[in-house]
Parts: C-alpha cells; sequence; structure tokens
C-alpha cells in the first residue's frame, strides 16, 4: 500500500511506468512521428488553404506586397503537393479546384500590385489548361488589363471572346461585358460598333448613362 516501486515507479528516473515497458516507450513516440503519404498530402493540402486564406486577408487589409507573397507561396506548395501525389500514384486525388483557385488568385494579386504582365501571362496559362472548361471567362479579366495597358483592340477582342463564354439566362453579366464593349469602341472612335453594343444593352436593361453614349455616338 505504501511501496510506489510495485505501481512503477522508479526512483532512478522519476518515470512513471506501470507495465515496466522501459525502452519500448521510445520506440512507440517514434512510431506517432511518422506520418503516412496521405497525412503527408492532407497537412500540405492544409498549407495551402491556408496561405489562400492569408492572401486574400492581406488584400482586403490593403497589404498589396505581403498578399502577393503568399499568393506565390500558395502556389509553391501547391505543385509541391502535386508532385508528392504522382510520387506516391494518387494523381486522382489531386484537387483541382484547389490549383484553380491558386492560380486565379496569384493573377489577382499580380494585377493588384500593376503587374499587369505577370497576371496575363497567368491568366493565359489558367485559361490554356483544358482542366477549367470554364476559364474562359476570365478573358474578360484579360480585357480589363489591356483597356488599362490603352490596347483597346486587344481589350475588345477578350471582351468579345469572354461574352462568348456567358450563357445567355445571365443577362446582366452579359450586358455589364457589352458595356465594356461599347465603352471601349467608343474610346477608339468606333461609333457603329458603339451603338450597335449600347442598343444591345438597352433592349435588355434601361440604363440612364448608356443612353447618354448612345446620343453622343
Amino acid at each position: 500500500m505504501t511501496s510506489n516501486k510495485g505501481a512503477g515507479f522508479k526512483e532512478n528516473n522519476k518515470k512513471f511506468d506501470p507495465l515496466n515497458q522501459g525502452s519500448k516507450l521510445g520506440v512507440i513516440t517514434e512510431e506517432k512521428t511518422q506520418s503516412s503519404p496521405e497525412e503527408q498530402t492532407k497537412e500540405m493540402e492544409k498549407g495551402v488553404n491556408f496561405l489562400l486564406e492569408e492572401s486574400t486577408r492581406l488584400y482586403k487589409d490593403r497589404k498589396m506586397n505581403i498578399a502577393l507573397e503568399k499568393a506565390k507561396e500558395a502556389l509553391n506548395k501547391d505543385k509541391t503537393l502535386r508532385k508528392l501525389r504522382e510520387t506516391h500514384n494518387t494523381v486522382d486525388q489531386i484537387n483541382m479546384d484547389l490549383t484553380f483557385s491558386v492560380c486565379l488568385n496569384l493573377a489577382l494579386m499580380y494585377e493588384a500590385n500593376n503587374m499587369l504582365v505577370e497576371a496575363l501571362n497567368t491568366y493565359e496559362y489558367i485559361v490554356k489548361n483544358k482542366n477549367y472548361p470554364m476559364a474562359g471567362r476570365l478573358k474578360v479579366n484579360m480585357g480589363n488589363i489591356f483597356y488599362k495597358q490603352e490596347k483597346y483592340v486587344q481589350a475588345i477582342k477578350m471582351y468579345k471572346k469572354g461574352l462568348d463564354q456567358i450563357p445567355k439566362q445571365y443577362k446582366e453579366m452579359r450586358m455589364q461585358i457589352m458595356k465594356n464593349i461599347g465603352h471601349t469602341c467608343l474610346k477608339i472612335g468606333k461609333f457603329n460598333d458603339a451603338i450597335t453594343a449600347y442598343e444591345e444593352i438597352l433592349d435588355n436593361i434601361p440604363n440612364h448613362t448608356i443612353c447618354f453614349n448612345l446620343i453622343l455616338c
């Protein structure tokens, strides 16, 4: 009742060892630190998501430079994650939605930092990827960048390609793109094309500003 040795307490190392496992304890601890390939990929995927969330949070806080760095880290980590899945023959488990989000966020962060060439290159990579069939809509984003660069002909081209990707039931979205086309045509003196765009908008959605622009054309 009073002895602690029988209960497994050893005076020499002050360790409670009721089953007299001794050195076996170290082996058990070592096994727990080793994670399986599945656990490694899950942890890495969590890391990518964390960096993605950090980037968007920093963007909202107007910390554009740091937001871009986090976006780049997320891309690099996602690349490492995909390589790890390829190594362990689990390519079918690659999260394409996550990769798309990482690439899109990077393009947006480049744009926010006025790195327009880099943003265009990233958008181009997404649009050309056959794994993202809906990515064609991002050509509107590319059109906006060309507009900022005063490359109005390319901007109109991209707006029209983006418009082709939008189903007819998304009327407001389509009319917003048509407005971009009309404004850009007006910018370079293509008045007939601008009139066509503005008239199509007014046939679907009444808008006083569009009426004024149409009168000017």
